[in-house]
């Protein structure tokens, strides 16, 4: 009896060890990565070390590449909408493994802004300014992002890079000027039939982040001082919050 249970015990125990070995989630061996933009944010923060305060949160696209066998060869590679006519943009160059077992990634972080000129000639006919062709202006900083070189179990991954406003300049105005917009997840919107009571589209999901507007860069005669005020430091922390999705 004592036999027969030993043999049981061990073809369960045999059984249970190849299960778990095809049960290791598909996420410890993938590799290559597609970041999910309906779900992957990025988050600006400013202030000082002892008060950085959430000042806005856009969407994240792009791609990685976490290698835990070799983690020179992995690639982390976003962008995220400030606002219609300006981006920001991470292309890493360089991948270190950290003591603490993270990665250190550097690479080149790129403020992108799309201007164009008006022109103003007001008259009868006037229908407002006409605009010239679009420029592209850039400006570009080292930056450093810190993350887990193994992606956690639902997807998910956070990065995080801090910089002083002497580092980037363009990019803290850039922030500071961004109208940031209510960010919704999961939007779905139905047009209901018109009617007397008609009031546009009737949408849901989970607001990840409220319309936000910095008071001290929007005064004029009709401020009404009802908006955020802009926080007091010179640091800008940029945490990403990727979903990650199999290539």
């Amino acid at each position: 009896m004592k036999s027969l249970l030993a043999v049981t015990t061990r073809k369960a125990a045999a059984i249970l060890g190849v299960a778990t070995l095809m049960a290791i989630p598909v996420l410890a061996q993938q590799n290559n990565w597609k970041i999910d933009d309906e779900h992957s944010t990025a988050a600006i923060y400013l202030g000082s070390n002892s008060n950085l305060q959430n000042i806005g949160i856009a969407r994240v696209g792009g791609d990685a590449e976490l290698n835990p066998a070799e983690p020179a060869k992995s690639e982390l590679n976003v962008s995220a909408r400030l606002r219609p006519d300006q981006w920001m943009t991470f292309q890493s160059k360089r991948i270190e493994l950290r003591a603490d077992g993270n990665l250190q990634v550097t690479g080149e972080m790129m403020l992108v802004r799309i201007e164009r000129d008006a022109t103003y000639n007001p008259g009868e006919d006037y229908r407002g300014p006409a605009y010239g062709e679009p420029a592209i202006e850039t400006a570009s900083r080292e930056m450093t992002f810190i993350l887990p070189q193994v992606v956690g179990q639902k997807g998910e991954i956070t990065a995080e890079a801090t910089l002083g406003i002497e580092n980037f300049p363009e990019l803290f105005a850039a922030v500071h000027q961004a109208a940031w917009k209510p960010l919704v997840e999961d939007e779905a919107c139905e047009i209901p039939q018109a009617g007397e009571d008609y009031r546009g589209a009737e949408c849901s999901g989970t607001l990840i982040a409220p319309e936000y507007r910095l008071a001290a860069l929007n005064p004029g005669e009709d401020y009404r001082g009802d908006e955020s005020p802009a926080p007091s430091g010179k640091l800008m922390k940029v945490v990403l919050r990727l979903q990650l999705k199999a290539a």
